[in-house]
């Protein structure tokens, strides 16, 4: 059975290293979704930790946190319409009414200020299951 939070720990590092998902974002807008999808990993590996292929699931939860982490920086960078809705489509967001309103809600409301629009959408997304 592997520790939850050394499974987690990978997964949480190969994305603070990717500075492509970064995009133009500082740390007062990565920061907040770096760390929503800190806690979304940190879960998955929770409930993964027991199960044979632990490995493995990890790294498809680290794969799907890494694809919706990736659309929110466009929607917040872009700001547009259009990102918002390829976030509405991710499936992490799609598949949880309660989050996929609340991203709607923000998203649609999004400023020119990426970092601002950033620390939005990260609270926005706090209930996302991966």
């Amino acid at each position: 059975m592997a520790d939850a939070e050394a499974l987690a720990q990978g997964a949480v590092e190969a994305l603070a290293e990717d500075e492509t998902l970064r995009g133009d974002l500082t740390d007062a807008g990565f920061g907040p979704l770096l760390e929503w999808a800190t806690n979304a990993l940190l879960a998955a590996a929770r409930e993964v930790a027991a199960a044979p292929d632990a490995a493995a699931r990890m790294g498809a939860a680290r794969d799907r946190v890494k694809a919706t982490l990736a659309a929110a920086v466009q929607a917040a960078e872009g700001h547009s319409r259009a990102d918002t809705l390829a976030l509405l489509r991710d499936p992490l967001v799609a598949r949880n009414p309660l989050v996929r309103s609340r991203v709607a809600f923000v998203g649609f409301r999004l400023g020119s200020d990426a970092d601002a629009n950033a620390a939005r959408l990260a609270k926005a997304l706090r209930d996302v299951r991966v």
